[in-house]
């Protein structure tokens, strides 16, 4: 997509989202991605962006992507997450099984939500199981438990697989961020048939598939924290201390530009990298500013940071709870370390 492409999109997203988030915020924090929104979100065909269009997708670039999340967490990061759950985490790997047309024709209409279950960032083990043809087991921290159709990474003695399954029962609990989500437990006990099993050595598979799309979780990093320095900014020409207005302070001026600077960096940086290595560097720098940003415009926002309606704690909350889930910091800085320094490094 060229340039010029990119910007149209851009344009066409970022209207859809003053339009249709940026007023509804709050609505989706309290009561969730309705039905409605994710009709609008597949009529834009944001569901299954990059799927090739002779199998039913957008086929949009990577980087175009990128920007399209980038764009949707600048209003609601719930939005932004849901867009990359469905797409990158559901359809693109329902699309290399290969076999999964079906599946992925719902998602993209907005007919279906779909989840990935897994234990890959988490700093706890899940214990999902396969034994002969059984599926059992459960993991308590599952982003939307009530979706409709669940991918889940079970193990077994020797191997791990990717398995299309009903959950035997769910749990729905409010979350630290991400609040137009649901999260919970969910606990699953089946017989499964070979068609049912999307991929082998699942666990391998998935965890490239987290360092290849890197970028993308740095993209919504990005986008929350823009709108948080922004409004930071915005509020610092409006409110006095000491009969001046908060910017003229030279300390929240330099904190502000600092913040306004890094972001731009790794906004061209979002453009530039191709590399694994590059998109879980960016993805991990990306995250510290998100939570630095957004703890930035907490603090210049005083005691008013944390009422609700202003929409300022909500990145801050947003940013911790995007970490957690999308980020481990152990396994990512060992796989950086045994590719740049020598295969033996972050060994003891």
């Amino acid at each position: 997509m060229s340039s010029e492409e990119q910007k149209l999109l851009v344009s066409m997203i970022e209207q859809f989202a003053k339009t249709e988030l940026e007023n509804a915020a709050q609505k989706i924090e309290k009561e969730g991605i309705s039905t409605d929104l994710r009709k609008r979100l597949a009529e834009l065909g944001l569901l299954a962006a990059t799927i090739p269009q002779s199998e039913g997708g957008s086929g949009i670039d990577r980087k175009s992507f990128s920007l399209i999340l980038m764009t949707l967490a600048k209003y609601s990061a719930s939005a932004a997450y849901f867009t990359y759950l469905q797409n990158t985490l559901v359809n693109e790997l329902l699309f290399k099984s290969q076999n999964k047309k079906e599946e992925i024709a719902k998602i993209a209409s907005g007919e279906a939500t779909a989840t990935l279950v897994h234990d890959l960032n988490l700093n706890f083990q899940h214990e999902i199981f396969v034994k002969g043809s059984d599926l059992y087991g459960s993991n308590n921290f599952v982003t939307l438990p009530d979706a409709d159709i669940h991918l889940v990474l079970a193990r077994s003695e020797g191997s791990s697989y990717l398995i299309h399954a009903k959950p035997a029962s769910t749990g729905i609990r409010k979350p630290l961020g991400f609040r137009g989500l649901s999260f919970g437990n969910v606990n699953y006990k089946a017989e499964i048939g070979s068609d049912k099993i999307i991929f082998k050595d699942a666990e391998n598979i998935l965890q490239n598939h987290f360092f290849e799309t890197g970028d993308q979780i740095a993209a919504i990093a990005l986008g929350m924290s823009e709108s948080a320095i922004e409004k930071a900014i915005e509020y610092s020409k409006e409110r006095k201390a000491f009969e001046s207005y908060l910017y003229e302070f030279q300390p929240i001026s330099a904190a502000l530009i600092d913040m306004k600077g890094r972001i731009e960096e790794l906004k061209k940086a979002l453009m530039l990298t191709e590399s694994v290595q590059e998109k879980i560097t960016l993805k991990l720098n990306s995250l510290e500013t998100a939570r630095l940003a957004s703890r930035i415009a907490l603090q210049i926002h005083g005691g008013y940071g944390y009422l609700e309606d202003l929409g300022v704690e909500r990145y801050y909350r947003d940013s911790m709870h995007l970490t957690m889930l999308a980020s481990n910091y152990v396994k990512e800085m060992k796989a950086l370390s045994k590719d740049v320094i020598a295969p033996d490094a972050f060994k003891i």
